[in-house]
């Protein structure tokens, strides 16, 4: 008894041993089961991918969990590298393409406009982000199907941002490029306040306080664009002349000048758009003109190549533009003065297009 008595401790502090093991095992796998479980209500993005392309959310807190972790949230990171932001918009092109339409790609679409707004109007984001996120916003389509039209949600945003003097010039510019998607998707709302604003910024020569004269002759590009989609490939004569305007200014860098000589094109004003077409016509000789001597003289006077692909891009950009005048010359006097200068300016460029000469 006595030699059984003193293995007693010995036992005891055998089984504790043992009992702490097993507790200790038990407290283990407790914690990968529980960190299991946890996972288990998270989704993975083949998961999250499956329920974009069924439509259909079967647990809307996992869903959400998901697209602010892994989708919106990263948007608002600033910080290298530099093509992190371009490579976002390209994957949530991807989950919205794959979800196409339905309660999934709708809630998505949701979630990330709210997102976005918050970024550009939250003082914790860099301009970077604000500026992205903006782009996001003119991006979002109602359906993400070959016929999709953008989202209707992001045209309040995106002209808000584009009219209002407190945002800085690089979100406008980004808000801009939205609303000529919604000009050319013939969605725009708001289209008398649009043409007003947009007109007024064509119009105005001269760039505001704070404004570089490269960003703001930019803004009128965009705003002009807008203009001429808007209109559907009938532009009145009010924006026509507005942009004539610029393209016959001398004092205008000259690839602004046959930017807008295309747009002249692409606005193919008819004879009710009311504009002078015998001026308009040889005004767009004129810049021909004007441009090619130019790049002339001043390679002659430097001992310089020519510039030849601008003197084939002003070539072109007329040609383009006496095309699209020669619908409201059908019907005038005019039509044989527009039509020979349209065919002049074709058959110069056309004996000009070489290869070899172009890449100088």
């Amino acid at each position: 008894m006595a030699s059984g008595t003193r293995r007693f401790p010995v036992l005891r502090t055998a089984l504790t041993l043992v009992l702490l093991a097993v507790l200790g095992w038990s407290f283990g796998v407790a914690t990968v089961w529980a960190q299991k479980a946890g996972d288990a209500k998270g989704l993975t993005k083949a998961e999250f991918m499956a329920i974009l392309r069924d439509r259909n959310i079967p647990d809307k807190p996992a869903f959400e969990s998901y697209v602010t972790k892994e989708i919106t949230s990263p948007f608002g990171v600033s910080g290298p590298p530099a093509d992190r932001l371009f490579r976002l918009r390209k994957d949530l092109k991807i989950y919205l393409t794959t979800g196409r339409s339905g309660q999934a790609h709708d809630e998505l679409n949701r979630m990330t406009l709210a997102k976005m707004k918050e970024i550009v109007g939250g003082s914790k984001y860099d301009s970077a982000a604000k500026v992205n996120a903006m782009f996001v916003i003119g991006e979002l389509n109602d359906v993400d199907e070959p016929k999709g039209k953008p989202l209707p949600e992001a045209f309040p945003l995106l002209w808000v941002v584009a009219q209002n003097p407190r945002f800085k010039d690089e979100l406008k510019i980004a808000a801009n490029v939205g609303l000529e998607r919604f000009a050319a998707a013939g969605t725009l709302q708001k289209k008398d306040e649009v043409a007003k604003f947009m007109l007024a910024l064509v119009k105005q020569k001269d760039p505001p306080p704070k404004r570089s004269p490269d960003g703001h002759n930019w803004m009128r590009r965009q705003a002009a664009s807008i203009l001429v989609k808007m209109s559907g490939g009938t532009a009145n004569g009010d924006v026509v002349n507005a942009i004539s305007a610029i393209a016959a200014d001398p004092m205008a860098r000259p690839t602004m000048r046959c930017e807008m000589a295309q747009l002249i094109g692409q606005s193919k004003p008819t004879a009710a758009a009311k504009v002078d077409v015998q001026a308009l016509a040889s005004s767009l000789g004129h810049l021909a003109v004007d441009i090619c001597n130019a790049e002339l003289d001043q390679a002659q006077q430097v001992k310089r190549d020519l510039k030849m692909r601008l003197i084939m891009y002003t070539l072109y950009s007329v040609r383009e533009a006496l095309g699209g005048l020669q619908a409201a010359a059908a019907d005038t006097p005019h039509k044989k003065l527009v039509g020979d200068l349209h065919n002049k300016i074709k058959t110069i460029h056309a004996e000009l297009d070489d290869p070899e000469l172009s890449t100088n």
